[in-house]
């Protein structure tokens, strides 16, 4: 199983850490969604425990050195991509380093703001969802920041993980999420077939085919209908969908913004108006596997 090219990852999205002048800019991780559809593995479960020695690995391939891995074992509760029969997983991840002891004395960038650092320790009894790969050398899974686990214990899990499961079974049946009752469940498949069909696979120059043009048209209706005014974190927004299909280009439309009222609206009002044009006939690519016929 091949590492995730750059370019299949996901836009991340820029967020401001604290506040007022000394706020930082850093990037926060793809919502559950996308980590869903770009993980090759997916399971909820429990850190059932950690191994007690680290494993010397590289952490990608050719690296010029080997860096020390802590190994967990997961517990599978459910396999729902990739794991099928496999009651436990093993997860390395590499544990951040001693802190550093600070000097009281010396000077603080940014007006005394200091940058959290990021730890991806996983803990004995840690429960969730995790976005796993296999690791280029090493006979263990792993993931990195843009693709941490769902924490089980977080108030909103339960939501996210029902968005997970939800955009995995559109994938698994687009025609049919496509065509549910609720206009909130359209988008939903709508927004997750898009990120599935659009990143790119294994990490050579990527293929494209054409989706149905059935497929594309239910596509293209559930983000006309949706409520373009509405940011959720766990799905992507219709603009950012339109950009990643690449409909919002010089072979599909174009957008004139003068930079005055609401961005969303416009792209809304053109995406509309090519749709009763041009845009009918319009059919979605997605990318495919090399040897894809």
């Amino acid at each position: 199983m091949r590492l995730t090219s750059a370019a299949a990852i996901p836009a991340a999205v820029l967020v401001l850490a604290g506040s007022g002048p000394a706020a930082a800019l850093m990037i926060a991780a793809p919502n559950p969604l996308q980590r869903a559809l770009t993980a090759p593995v997916v399971v909820t479960g429990k850190v059932a425990s950690i191994e007690a020695d680290g494993v010397e690995a590289e952490p990608f391939p050719k690296a010029p050195q080997k860096v020390t891995y802590k190994v967990a074992i997961v517990k599978v509760d459910e396999a729902l991509v990739g794991a099928k029969g496999l009651t436990h997983v093993k997860v390395g991840f590499i544990p951040p380093p001693p802190p550093q002891p600070v000097d009281p004395n010396a000077p603080r960038i940014g007006g005394g703001f200091r940058r959290p650092g990021f730890d991806l320790s996983l803990k004995a009894d840690q429960t969730g969802c995790f976005f796993l790969r296999k690791h280029p050398t090493a006979d263990f899974y792993t993931f990195d920041y843009m693709t941490q686990p769902l924490n089980g214990s977080a108030e909103n899990y339960k939501d996210e993980l029902a968005k997970v499961k939800q955009a995995l079974a559109a994938v698994a049946d687009p025609m049919k999420a496509l065509k549910a009752e609720k206009a909130e469940d359209r988008y939903t498949a709508a927004a997750a077939v898009v990120t599935k069909y659009r990143t790119p696979v294994g990490d050579t120059a990527p293929k494209q085919v054409d989706v149905p043009a059935e497929e594309t048209k239910l596509i293209f209706a559930a983000l006309l209908e949706a409520d373009w005014s509405k940011h959720d974190f766990n799905t992507p927004h219709p603009t950012q969908l339109l950009q990643q299909a690449g409909v919002m280009s010089p072979e599909g439309f174009q957008v004139q913004f003068n930079g005055q009222g609401d961005y969303n609206a416009v792209v809304k009002a053109a995406f509309k108006e090519w749709m009763a044009g041009k845009g009918a006939k319009y059919t979605l690519k997605k990318f495919a596997a090399p040897d894809a016929k």
